[in-house]
């Protein structure tokens, strides 16, 4: 729930408002984690958690800028579904796969394009999505396309109510398997036919559900199946769906 709006209605007021709505409408879900780079005073992570349930992870490379976003969002109610995280530089200390959606605060404001090969470290396979806005000028069409070419397959630029966007939906790893039966697949082979899996193996996330629901593996519970980037867990009385990438829950 919003407490107030602590930003000013000024013209970028309305900028934010726009870019906002367009964002959720080109994101495939209201769910999930989304990944603000730049987010300077933290007006689009506002507009963004006020018309969703993202949970919001923004960086700002600027400690003071970091601190009023901070300040900002606290007034309005909403610091703790949104975070803000002082970032100076270099690569990004979150884990690999994690943002359902990322977008870019500073490019609203007119600042640098983002690192691209970073964004797509983080972003969610089977779904994610990166929707960049930038205010439309002479050459804002061809430098959005120039920045996403070679890094994001079918990167999309269109022109639209002022902005420029950059856009890419991100599908399946390359070689990435399924787990959708109690023993791999319908041969009981055991074998999802992942042939990603390899080196040391890293917490992908942690926290919610947790094991509550859940049933004692001794009294032989089904395991969880996984397709497209879902969970499927079967609980005492229950059965949930969540995100395999980043735990966030889908469906109950």
């Amino acid at each position: 729930t919003v407490r107030k709006d602590p930003y000013p209605q000024d013209a970028l007021a309305v900028r934010y408002d726009a870019a906002a709505r367009e964002i959720l409408r080109r994101s495939p879900s209201p769910k999930g984690y989304c990944l603000v780079l730049d987010c300077g005073e933290g007006r689009l992570a506002y507009e963004l958690a006020r018309r969703s349930d993202l949970k919001i992870v923004a960086v700002e490379s600027d400690a003071a800028l970091a601190d009023r976003a901070r300040r900002l969002l606290d007034e309005a109610g909403l610091y703790g579904r949104v975070v803000v995280h002082h970032v100076p530089g270099g690569r990004l200390p979150y884990t690999s796969y994690f943002a359902n959606l990322v977008v870019s605060d500073g490019l609203l404001r007119g600042t640098s394009y983002p690192e691209a090969r970073e964004i797509l470290r983080m972003l969610r396979p089977y779904g994610g999505v990166v929707a960049l806005a930038a205010a439309t000028d002479a050459g804002s069409e061809r430098k959005m396309q120039v920045w996403g070419q070679g890094v994001f397959a079918e990167w999309q630029v269109a022109a639209a109510d002022g902005f420029t966007w950059g856009l890419f939906t991100r599908g399946g790893l390359d070689g990435s398997g399924q787990w959708t039966h109690l023993y791999g697949e319908p041969g009981n082979s055991a074998c999802s036919g992942d042939t990603l899996l390899g080196g040391s193996l890293t917490v992908q996330w942690f926290g919610e559900p947790g094991p509550r629901d859940m049933i004692d593996r001794h009294h032989r519970n089904v395991p969880p199946l996984a397709r497209d980037g879902r969970l499927f867990v079967p609980g005492d009385c229950v059965v949930y769906a969540v995100d395999a990438y980043n735990g966030a829950p889908l469906w109950r």
